[in-house]
């Protein structure tokens, strides 16, 4: 069995959707969404998740998903 590791970016480094309705603080009739933009550029070896996701798709031949 081989073991990856894949390290993440942090919230700063990576474009992200954050969802309102996960948090205490919104409601069913103020729901909304918000786009997270880097804010800083990563200062080592990683990919966002996302990212990897999709590649790891690609590469298991998962329909829609291309190189």
């Amino acid at each position: 069995m081989r073991t990856s590791f894949c390290p993440d970016t942090t919230y700063l480094e990576r474009w992200d959707c954050i969802s309102l309705l996960d948090r205490p603080i919104s409601d069913a009739e103020g729901a909304g969404d918000a786009i997270r933009q880097p804010i800083v550029e990563p200062d080592r070896d990683v990919r966002p998740f996302q990212t990897v996701l999709l590649d790891l798709g690609a590469r298991l031949g998962l329909s829609g998903l291309r190189q």
